[in-house]
């Protein structure tokens, strides 16, 4: 479960004091998890290698400049070129020495990123052998499917309804709110005309221009039968009011971004999730926040963990909007786990 607080909207004292105490647990050291070997989840990864002789995976390399420095150069505009430029360099040095055809020995195409020094494959295991012996690859994971989760959000916020919300105070307005899931119904009468901006990444079907990636009006548009990021999309920033009958989302003032990871599948991969973020950021950081985007809200999930999963590959983009003054909200996971919390939420 995950609810969204948007600038100029209060929220209740315990809320935010439960909070603090949830991000205080789980920074804690005793929580944390240590990477022994470049391969995380290897279990996962050679799973799949023994059911179809490939898997999909996420490859970090070393950079230059570190990730901290990486970062700070990416927040400058004056030194933002030479950070893409440095980490394009770095995978098109990665790929060249690990596939020099350009795609690997499966068959399968690269995703490159843009704000990471990692890249996406589907690899086989002679793959896989060449990539853990390169010297400059430091990490390999599973580029893992996430599902969609939802459960209830503003009652537990104490967020006014019904007659109520007729004199609460206004919230969101001239604020965005971003939303990564399986896309919006951007004409439903709870979020319409309030969507300002549309993406889709797809590597499970295809985006509505037929391609897998797109940009612009309609890109978010859902698959057949994919309704949760309409919903998720209602609770963060809806509206509507029919007669004395007022409803409303957390922050119904807002604008909605829309991001499609999901298509007509019932899951997401890892990477198209962190090209997601990865086109939030642009947003963010070209021309001043134009949207003014406040906060991100990704109601999935997948593996679970007891401690915190820093390792993630997720993290990187999360710390730097965060650095840029977004923050980005995940479900826990709605298993009913006391004891876990899902990956990229943990």
């Amino acid at each position: 479960m995950n609810v969204l607080g948007m600038r100029g909207f209060r929220i209740p004292a315990t809320t935010l004091l439960a909070a603090a105490l949830l991000t205080a647990s789980l920074s804690s050291s005793s929580l944390a998890q240590t990477v022994p070997t470049k391969l995380v989840n290897s279990m996962a990864i050679e799973t799949d290698m023994a059911k179809a002789g490939k898997s999909r995976v996420i490859v970090t390399i070393a950079s230059g400049d570190g990730l901290p420095a990486t970062k700070q150069m990416l927040r400058q505009k004056s030194s933002r070129a030479l950070a893409l430029s440095r980490i394009r360099s770095s995978i098109d040095a990665a790929i060249a020495r690990n596939f020099p055809a350009g795609r690997t020995a499966a068959g399968g195409a690269i995703k490159r990123f843009t704000l990471i020094p990692s890249f996406a494959a589907e690899v086989s295991q002679s793959d896989l052998a060449r990539l853990k012996a390169d010297p400059n690859v430091i990490k390999i994971e599973p580029d893992e499917i996430k599902r969609p989760v939802l459960n209830a959000s503003i009652p537990l916020i104490g967020l006014p309804s019904g007659a109520d919300a007729a004199t609460a105070e206004p919230s969101g307005f001239g604020r965005s709110i971003a939303v990564i899931d399986t896309g919006v119904h951007a004409n439903h009468p709870f979020i319409s005309p309030r969507v300002v901006a549309e993406a889709c990444f797809l590597t499970t079907s295809r985006c509505p221009n037929g391609d897998s990636s797109q940009t612009g009006p309609g890109a978010a548009a859902p698959a057949s039968g994919q309704n949760h990021g309409t919903h998720v999309a209602g609770i963060a920033m809806g509206a509507s009011s029919a007669g004395s009958s007022i409803r409303r989302g957390v922050a119904s003032k807002a604008g909605l971004v829309m991001v499609n990871v999901f298509g007509s599948q019932d899951g997401a991969y890892t990477s198209d999730i962190i090209r997601g973020l990865e086109y939030i950021e642009s947003l963010v950081s070209a021309n001043g926040n134009a949207y003014r985007i406040d906060a991100i809200n990704m109601s999935l999930g997948a593996s679970r963990y007891s401690g915190a999963c820093d390792f993630a590959a997720e993290k990187p983009i999360i710390d730097l909007l965060r650095s840029e003054g977004v923050l980005t909200v995940v479900a826990a996971g709605n298993g009913g786990s006391t004891s876990q919390m899902s990956s990229p939420g943990c």
